[in-house]
């Protein structure tokens, strides 16, 4: 553990390095909040994680011919959900 985050855990230091820690606390806590998130929404989302962590034990756990297909099928989804996100984040910066 840092010595900030010491300080800011037993309450030692400044007032204001308390309030930024607190500051930083909540704005992490917030940013990965997922209850304002319309249940569908959310459900869909998680779901997105199901291939990475199926195609992950499959290339863990199977022979040799199973396990690089599955490799190569885990890095295509990959790259498919990175340019969804990519286009996303392009269309977000665009709308300002």
């Amino acid at each position: 553990m840092t010595q900030a985050r010491e300080d800011a855990a037993t309450g030692k230091g400044t007032a204001s390095e308390g309030t930024a820690a607190t500051e930083v606390s909540a704005a992490a806590a917030a940013q990965y909040d997922l209850s304002d998130v319309p249940p569908p929404a959310r459900w869909l989302g998680l779901a997105g994680l199901l291939p990475f962590a199926g195609l992950t034990l499959l290339a863990i756990a199977t022979p040799d011919a199973i396990n690089e297909e599955a490799r190569t099928l885990l890095a295509a989804y990959g790259a498919a959900i990175l340019s969804f996100m990519g286009g996303c984040r392009w269309g977000f910066a665009s709308a300002g």
